[in-house]
């Protein structure tokens, strides 16, 4: 759960754990070994190559997008799969496994990355440095989602973004807990 201040900006982030016990020892035995999956294949794929702070986002944005779908149930029954965790388990989730998710992969990957919301637009995405400087990614909006028309491939319309290049996509009313 968050706090906000008056400005929109979160102020607090409290987890909620509903697991205990060998259900949570499962869990995140689970979640590390998605992380560590994915990211053990994103070294497959670059072999020997050395790749740059960008290559290695875009790579774990399309992974992401790649094997996830948007909850669309979840969502019009009024909730949906909101942590990494589900999405790893079950590859469906909301905005914020998305982001939760791709946070935790560039992190394994060495990359600066944090979480952004929009209580306004009521949606959340990451802020991520590459080269020294933060731009935005929102692998959910980048998902291709069919049920939506979506196309069949991974967009990159949201990838390493500037804040005036969301802007001009029409988001607003977003904070990032960095950069």
């Amino acid at each position: 759960s968050y706090t906000y201040g008056a400005d929109g900006r979160v102020l607090s982030v409290r987890p909620v754990y509903t697991m205990q016990g060998d259900d949570l020892t499962h869990a995140r035995s689970l979640y590390l070994q998605a992380v560590e999956g994915y990211l053990r294949e994103m070294d497959e794929v670059r072999g020997s190559a050395v790749w740059s702070e960008a290559e290695m986002v875009l790579y774990l944005h399309d992974a992401l997008a790649e094997r996830c779908t948007y909850d669309e149930a979840g969502v019009s029954a009024g909730g949906g799969r909101s942590n990494a965790y589900e999405l790893f388990r079950d590859g469906r989730g909301i905005c914020q496994a998305y982001a939760l998710a791709f946070i935790a992969l560039c992190r394994g990957a060495g990359i600066e990355a944090d979480f952004v919301c929009s209580p306004a637009m009521d949606h959340a995405w990451n802020h991520v440095r590459v080269d020294g400087m933060w731009y935005h990614v929102d692998v959910t909006r980048d998902d291709p989602i069919p049920a939506r028309g979506g196309d069949e491939q991974v967009n990159h319309g949201r990838l390493l973004r500037s804040d005036e290049g969301m802007a001009a996509l029409g988001y607003h009313g977003f904070s990032c807990g960095a950069g």
